[in-house]
């Protein structure tokens, strides 16, 4: 919604704009340069004629330094993309979209209280962004603060329920937390949303895994096992790339000697960058 609201804004715009006689037919298709999505390379290129035009209002600017920012951020600069996220801010200080994109480049860039900084204007100006809750979450969360990255997936989760990303990032903070449980009720609803979810059925087997080895008693041993074990083949079978799940499956076969599979999994898990704990013989 949020791109049909720019993409009409910009049509809106350039047909004002040359029945005015204030831009050419070349200029027209700048607009389209810097609104599509195919070619970054001739995106920036449209926006960065808009931005030097002079023709723009101040908010169109801020929207053309958005947009080239965007192309940036896609194409991995990320730091001439914050540069335009800056300037569009600084134009436009109430523009929350600017808020959360810059967010985004500075926690690709693993710049975490920087992302948090950001996500939190973007919220104040949008109280209801559920991206900007999901975001935060994330950064949170790489922080090692999971209890807040929790309260912000909860915050996200009551914006729009249905994201089956938020669930499973929670679950991944529960299950940072040993809240095994709640991480695998987290996991259940993602998959039940996106069936073919490999990330959720991977770290929902790594949740009775670690419930299986976390029992004094090992009462539920084989059962929390065979659980882990079907979740991992899920993930597999759902991408067959899939490098960790392929390594804790062989963890498993090795645990149960279900034969000399296990070392084969290992192997082809910790080629496919499995993680490498996960990959080495226990």
């Amino acid at each position: 919604m949020m791109k049909i609201a720019l993409t009409i804004r910009w049509l809106v715009v350039t047909v004002t704009l040359l029945v005015l006689g204030a831009v050419t037919p070349t200029a027209a298709d700048d607009y389209d340069d810097c609104d599509q999505l195919s070619d970054r390379d001739v995106k920036i290129r449209g926006c960065s004629r808009l931005i030097d035009s002079g023709v723009l209002s101040a908010s169109d600017l801020a929207i053309a330094h958005s947009e080239r920012g965007t192309a940036f951020s896609d194409k991995g600069d990320l730091d001439r993309a914050i540069a335009d996220y800056s300037k569009a801010i600084q134009i436009r200080p109430d523009y929350d979209i600017a808020y959360y994109n810059r967010g985004n480049a500075h926690r690709g860039k693993g710049d975490f209280d920087r992302a948090i900084a950001d996500y939190s204007e973007a919220i104040q100006i949008k109280p209801d962004h559920d991206l900007a809750y999901y975001n935060r979450g994330l950064a949170y969360d790489a922080n090692g603060d999971f209890d807040r990255a929790i309260a912000d997936f909860d915050k996200a989760i009551e914006i729009d329920p249905d994201d089956h990303r938020v669930y499973n990032n929670r679950g991944i903070a529960y299950k940072s937390l040993g809240e095994y449980e709640r991480a695998i009720t987290d996991y259940d609803r993602a998959i039940e949303i996106k069936p073919d979810h490999a990330s959720a059925f991977f770290n929902r087997g790594v949740a009775h895994w670690s419930i299986a080895w976390g029992q004094d008693d090992g009462s539920d041993f084989v059962t929390q096992i065979g659980l882990a074990y079907d979740d991992v083949v899920a993930a597999i079978e759902f991408d067959p790339e899939f490098g960790s799940a392929y390594c804790l499956r062989g963890q498993i076969d090795l645990e149960m000697t279900f034969g000399d599979y296990g070392y084969d999994d290992l192997e082809k898990g910790a080629s496919l960058g499995g993680i490498v704990d996960l990959c080495e013989l226990q």
